[in-house]
């Protein structure tokens, strides 16, 4: 039986995915209104879809959804939103 995830909301993941990425105190990556844009100086895309996979394991987000964007060249980028 598979066990039961946290609930949170999205300002709180939101949050806790800018201490993840330790936003604003780098000097590369970003977050704007749940937009993630982390410089792969500081992390290779496998390390932060590890991360987002690690954080979220427990948990889900209530009314909404972590999306990551396709590859880029000098980021990984993802979203924290509502579902649509």
């Amino acid at each position: 039986m598979a066990k039961k995830k946290k609930q949170i909301t999205i300002e709180q993941a939101v949050s806790d995915c800018r201490a993840l990425f330790n936003i604003p105190g780098s000097a590369h990556s970003k977050e704007e209104k749940g937009h993630f844009l982390i410089d792969k100086r500081e992390f290779e895309r496998f390390e932060v879809v590890n991360k987002l996979m690690d954080y979220f394991r427990d948990k889900a987000i209530i009314g909404g959804g972590c999306f990551i964007e396709p590859i880029t060249l000098l980021w990984t980028a993802f979203t924290i939103k509502p579902l649509k």
